[in-house]
Parts: structure tokens; C-alpha cells; sequence
């Protein structure tokens, strides 16, 4: 590993630890809904790149083929940065998860003039049509060692950013889960 490549795995995985610490925060204080004054502006195509920093050590661990797609300019959102952050990285770690023995997943970011798709593709065994629409209850897993928490979280946190999330599995090709969130207006820029 470069010099270059050190300082900025470590430089997003402090970022990680100061995000991880604010969470517990917000938790240990029983904050569940967070305050407007807490929005912030941000760019969704560099958190969407730091997920790639922080899963290649597990991907590389597993076999696991990792590979981004962004588009070239900024792609600016409000919201809460640091719990958006967790919801892809609960969709990353779940397509990682399924696949132990190697694979492919791929993020890819598309943006249209007012909205932007994440979608996170694994190439793992995929998801029975029958528990397709559970996989967002709150204690719904199929793995024996989960909670069941993660996706569920997931989709209330892109709800709460007034997006939509939504999975199509095939039984051994894989998943693709589809984060779709709106955009700030191209004409107006918020106060910072």
C-alpha cells in the first residue's frame, strides 16, 4: 500500500470513528429523531466513495471483487449526513455478507436532473420472492448471527430524507438494492 493510499484509508477511518462516536451519542441520549438544525450540506458522491475505503479490507478478506461507479461532478444533498452513511453501509455490509466465498458488488451512482439512485449489486445467491418483502422488518434475518436491524434502519433513514429504497433479487445471480433520493435544486444553494 502507497503512502497515499495509508493516509487516506486513515484519514476515513477517523472520520468513521468520529462519526461512529456521534452516534452513540445520539443514542445514549435517546435521540431517535433528529433536529433541522442538525441538516447539513454535503457531497452524496464522496460519502458514496468512502464506503469503498472503509468495505475493501472485509472484500478483500472474502474474495470479494469491489468496484465503484461516480459520476464526475458533486452531487449535493441536506440531510443527515452521518445517518445516510450508515444506511449504505448497512446495504454493503448485508451484500458482503452474502457472499463468503467471493463474488462481485458493485456501487454505482446515476444522478437525473433532481434525484440520484445508489444502487448496491452483489453477485451472492440471492433472495427467495417469498422473503423479498421482509427483509425490511425490524427483526427479520436470514443470516444466524444477525440482528435483522440493518435494512430496516436503512429504509427509515432514506425516508426520512424523502427517498425510497427497494430490492430485485434473482436465486443465484444476486441482488441489487436501489437507494433513490431527491437532489437540492440546481438553482438555489442553501445557507452553510
Amino acid at each position: 500500500m502507497q503512502r497515499d493510499e495509508r493516509e487516506s484509508y486513515v484519514s476515513v477511518l477517523r472520520g468513521e470513528l468520529t462519526r461512529l462516536n456521534r452516534s452513540l451519542a445520539e443514542m445514549l441520549t435517546q435521540t431517535t429523531i433528529p433536529t433541522a438544525d442538525s441538516q447539513e450540506r454535503f457531497d452524496l458522491r464522496s460519502l458514496v466513495g468512502e464506503l469503498g475505503t472503509l468495505l475493501a479490507p472485509q472484500g478483500g478478506r472474502q474474495g470479494v471483487e469491489l468496484s465503484i461507479g461516480l459520476p464526475p461532478e458533486d452531487v449535493p444533498m441536506v440531510g443527515y449526513r452521518d445517518r445516510l452513511k450508515q444506511a449504505f453501509l448497512n446495504v454493503a455490509v448485508n451484500a458482503l455478507e452474502a457472499m463468503p466465498q467471493g463474488g462481485r458488488m458493485r456501487i454505482e451512482m446515476e444522478r437525473s436532473q433532481d434525484r440520484v439512485r445508489v444502487t448496491v449489486r452483489d453477485t451472492g445467491p440471492g433472495i427467495p420472492a417469498e422473503l423479498l418483502a421482509r427483509i425490511y422488518e425490524s427483526d427479520f434475518t436470514t443470516k444466524g448471527g444477525g440482528s435483522g436491524i440493518g435494512l430496516y434502519v436503512a429504509r427509515a433513514v432514506v425516508e426520512l430524507h424523502g427517498g425510497s429504497i427497494e430490492a430485485h433479487s434473482n436465486l443465484g445471480r444476486g441482488t441489487d438494492v436501489q437507494v433513490d433520493l431527491p437532489l437540492l435544486p440546481r438553482h438555489r444553494r442553501p445557507a452553510e
